[in-house]
């Protein structure tokens, strides 16, 4: 075999080596911690939502040089949500109380930097965000079903051999929402804060 073949063999072979240490793959999990709507109160009728206490979805990133890198997520969560209509069942009868769930996809996609250490490396993470929720309640036309938003994270990166466990509070910080058609009824809760953990290979 001459040089030229041989060459080519250690590239083939340093290949999923390489890979590794330039591409991350894995999943990331955890649990929001604000609801993705506003409470509302009225003498006609009322709305909460409670957003389910996971988040999970797939996660990849891209290790460049410095400590810097580039994160893509595809988080999914799921909001109830209770409407309850003061007299809406007639005369003489009590309130009505609606119940439906929706479904919500985020996509974010963050620079990151850490910190220099061997192990442990703190990091921070900003960039954008895009949401898109699933069925909305019919009170809702006011609300559009997607949007984007800035994202903000920081949290501590722990290396175990190739596995790299990333705990941190994230923050997103989303558009109004709200669009030209419809009374303004309902309303996004703008500011959310999650607490994620990563698991990359």
């Amino acid at each position: 075999m001459n040089s030229l073949g041989a060459a080519a063999l250690l590239v083939l072979a340093s290949a999923p080596s390489f890979a590794g240490e330039l591409i991350g793959i894995g999943v990331r999990a955890g649990i929001p911690l604000t609801d993705a709507f506003d409470a509302v109160k009225s003498e006609e009728f009322s709305f909460e939502s409670a957003t389910k206490r996971f988040t999970i979805g797939p996660s990849a990133e891209l290790f460049l040089p410095f400590g810097l890198g580039i994160e893509a997520d595809v988080l999914y969560k799921k909001t109830d949500m209770e409407i309850t209509r003061g007299g809406a069942g007639g005369e003489g009868e009590g309130p009505l109380t609606l119940t439906q769930s929706t479904g919500v996809w985020e996509i974010p996609l963050m620079a990151k930097y850490r910190f220099p250490g061997v192990g442990l490396r703190p990091f921070l993470g900003a960039g954008g965000s895009f949401r898109s929720f699933g069925d909305l309640p019919a009170i809702s036309t006011n609300l559009n079903d997607s949007g984007w938003g800035f994202v903000i994270g920081a949290g501590l990166e722990i290396k175990v051999k190739r596995l790299r466990i990333s705990p941190e509070i994230r923050f997103t910080r989303w558009g109004s929402g709200e669009n030209s058609t419809g009374e303004s009824v309902l309303k996004f809760n703008r500011n959310q804060a999650d607490f994620l953990v990563g698991f990359t290979f």
